[in-house]
């Protein structure tokens, strides 16, 4: 694996600082590229950054990212990891999202809350995301048999803790930009955990 910057001169970027130019293009090339809203936790990111983290997300959920999950599984993986790294910006956006691949209001609530869904299916994602969270992608003796059982194995398991971690990276990510006081949008703020609560 390379690292951010190299000791080769001849692969040194020269840093510039950040301009209102670079930034609006880096919204155009991050977030209007993706056919995303220009949402304001955005405005919280420098361009690169922000070109970046889309362009991974993105080719997460594209069609042929991974052998074993379809982008409609891995939107209930990165809820289910949500739940549990508690990234309200993050678990907002993807609990509309399964809303929007037909998962059912009560099986997003369930998995919104840090629960299990009624649906076998993606009852057995939601576990073993829980698992792939629970130690950092280590899976104890008992947890794998477990796993097996339920389908998740060698390289299926290998598929789901990868996309547990990148999911727990992008919940990284916008914790911080919460913490730093950045709002929840209000086009997904019935989404959010705190919607019969806080926002209610």
């Amino acid at each position: 694996m390379g690292a951010c910057s190299s000791s080769n001169p001849a692969h040194t970027t020269t840093l510039k600082p950040v301009t209102a130019a670079m930034r609006e293009q880096g919204l155009k090339d991050g977030v209007d590229a993706y056919q995303f809203p220009r949402m304001k936790i955005f405005n919280k990111m420098a361009p690169a950054h922000l070109v970046t983290l889309f362009s991974l997300y993105t080719k997460a959920l594209g069609e042929g990212a991974f052998n074993y999950f379809t982008p409609q599984e891995c939107e209930v993986i990165f809820a289910a990891i949500s739940a549990v790294n508690n990234c309200e910006f993050c678990l907002s956006f993807h609990a509309m999202q399964m809303a929007q691949h037909g998962v059912s209001a009560a099986d997003v609530q369930a998995i919104s809350n840090g629960g299990v869904p009624s649906d076998p299916k993606l009852a057995a994602l939601v576990v073993a995301a829980k698992y792939a969270a629970a130690h950092k992608g280590v899976f104890l003796t008992r947890e794998k048999k477990h796993l097996k059982a339920l389908g998740f194995s060698g390289e299926k398991l290998a598929e789901l803790n990868f996309i547990s971690g990148l999911m727990g990276a992008f919940n990284q990510n916008f914790v911080h930009l919460l913490s730093e006081g950045a709002e929840l949008e209000d086009m997904i703020k019935p989404f959010s955990p705190f919607a019969g609560t806080v926002y209610n």
